[in-house]
């Protein structure tokens, strides 16, 4: 044995019989490797955030039909004390194996002279124009409006986690100390690199807005006002003979008992005619809020229901009357 603990030792003779030193090593490193099994298999278990789903694989017996144990070493025998009367209650209503036998039906080919039967004159081919289209250069990506929708997606995430965490958190909350995780949620949704400063700078000024705007404050429940609070509330009914889903951005009751739905919305306006660009946005949304309308007043048929729209980035609120 050297310094550094190695051990050293001659091969064994063929025929003699196991060493004992040998056969504990062995099962010292058996046991090893068990255990670090066991702890994958913890580990991956443990991350699980909302469900975890296990599958796993063992024979049947041909003889007996019954259940083998899996093959010792597999991370299905680490749990087999738990999970064996689950594989066997799944064979209670199982087929026999005699009933698995293959089929005994004849496969049935067509002859090697068959041809498919002539086309009817009757049957004309429709009349296909071909259509070109020349342009001196390729077509550009729109990168403006595509970082535009994932920047309303990311002020999306943000106000939910912000509508979601306690009271004083909220009163504590720093949208520009979250830049470097904005950053990475907009290049998690492709937001090319030279694109991704500014949309972070909309992301943390949409964010900003909605915690020093009167509205925005109220919305959220920095006031402590409101109650039956719900964020990204999802819903699906017939509207009309149709079947709707929709997800509600906010939703709660005000003091006065009123149920509000609130739809966000990224759209920005620079320049003039402010007035008609929020009744364009008015306009546009209006069905859809009144589809939410319609599926929350079949949930909560006693309470009268507001719908509106707030604009982060302009600090501005619309009621749809």
């Amino acid at each position: 044995m050297t310094a550094d603990g190695l051990v050293l030792s001659p091969p064994q003779a063929r025929g003699n019989d196991g060493d004992s030193i040998y056969e504990w090593l062995k099962q010292l490193e058996q046991r090893r490797t068990e255990l670090e099994r066991g702890r994958l298999l913890y580990v991956a278990a443990t991350r699980a955030k909302s469900e975890l789903h296990l599958f796993g694989s063992a024979s049947m017996d041909s003889k007996d039909e019954k259940i083998k144990p899996p093959r010792k070493g597999t991370m299905l025998s680490l749990l087999w004390h738990a999970v064996a009367h689950e594989f066997e209650h799944g064979t209670e209503n199982k087929p026999s194996l005699a009933a698995l036998a293959p089929s005994t039906a004849m496969l049935r080919r067509l002859p090697l002279s068959w041809q498919p039967p002539a086309v009817s004159s009757a049957v004309t081919e429709p009349s296909i124009q071909e259509s070109t289209v020349e342009t001196d250069a390729p077509l550009a990506f729109d990168w403006a409006s595509e970082t535009a929708r994932h920047v309303g997606t990311v002020v999306h995430a943000e106000l939910e986690k912000l509508m979601n965490i306690p009271l004083q958190q909220r009163l504590e909350w720093n949208p520009a100390s979250r830049r470097s995780i904005i950053l990475l949620m907009l290049a998690e949704q492709g937001v090319p690199d030279e694109l991704r400063g500014t949309a972070c700078d909309r992301v943390v000024r949409a964010v900003d807005n909605t915690l020093t705007d009167k509205i925005g404050r109220w919305i959220i429940g920095m006031d402590d006002t409101i109650h039956d609070a719900d964020t990204e509330l999802a819903l699906s009914g017939i509207v009309s003979g149709t079947v709707v889903n929709c997800v509600m951005d906010r939703t709660f009751v005000d003091e006065a008992g009123v149920r509000w739905i609130i739809d966000f919305k990224t759209s920005t306006h620079e320049g003039g005619e402010r007035e008609t660009f929020l009744e364009s946005e008015e306009q546009r949304y209006r069905h859809q809020l009144q589809r939410y309308a319609t599926l929350m007043r079949a949930w909560k048929p006693d309470q009268p229901i507001k719908t509106a729209l707030y604009f982060p980035l302009l600090s501005v609120w619309r009621e749809l009357k």
